[in-house]
């Protein structure tokens, strides 16, 4: 269980590697993440194909350095060093004056989750157009969505969401600001709006 005590008073973590922001807990991901596998790389082409995207995968940082993502192996808690060696491009939104106590909600949910098996069976709703539940496992960008719900902060109320329909919405939505980027072009994927601040 996380307590508020597992929040420093100065969140900001991470201000290296050209996170000049610095990361925070509950802050979302969206990476254009390929790896090294050859069958992983055809899956996530295939999901950014299938879902018009640029991003193919998403992540909410956790405490400290940690980031909590549903990956193919399941719902893991890795280091936010594997998106900052990644090459293919990172952003970094976060929602405006979030207060700690809803931090702690959404932190509680994302940790509960580790462990849970991956949505292989949920990634058909996608060609299929239609939802297949399962509410014991999770593909990336429903367990980031479902981790803000819980605490009654909705991203994206589609039954079906891709990183690419995570992001859509997080990006129209003006509670949330893009705090950071890495090797990407953001002026060729975002609007000129108040939400980002690299305009």
């Amino acid at each position: 269980m996380i307590t508020l005590n597992d929040f420093s008073n100065k969140d900001n973590f991470y201000q290296e590697y050209n996170f000049k922001n610095g990361i925070q807990s509950c802050d979302i991901g969206f990476v254009r993440y390929y790896g090294n596998n050859p069958l992983l790389l055809f899956i996530r082409n295939k999901i950014c194909k299938i879902t018009n995207g640029i991003f193919n995968h998403s992540f909410i940082v956790g405490k400290s350095s940690d980031i909590i993502e549903a990956e193919f192996t399941g719902v893991k808690i890795n280091k936010f060093i594997k998106y900052v060696q990644e090459k293919s491009g990172v952003l970094i939104f976060r929602y405006n004056n979030l207060p700690r106590n809803l931090k702690k909600s959404i932190l509680s949910f994302a940790y509960s989750q580790v462990g849970k098996k991956y949505g292989y069976m949920e990634l058909l709703s996608f060609i299929f157009k239609t939802k297949i539940s399962d509410d014991t496992t999770y593909y990336c960008s429903e367990l980031v969505n479902e981790c803000y719900k819980k605490s009654n902060i909705t991203i994206s109320s589609k039954p079906i969401v891709s990183p690419n329909d995570l992001f859509n919405d997080i990006i129209k939505n003006n509670n949330f600001i893009l705090t950071d980027k890495k090797n990407l072009n953001t002026s060729l994927i975002l609007p000129t709006t108040p939400t980002n601040i690299f305009s």
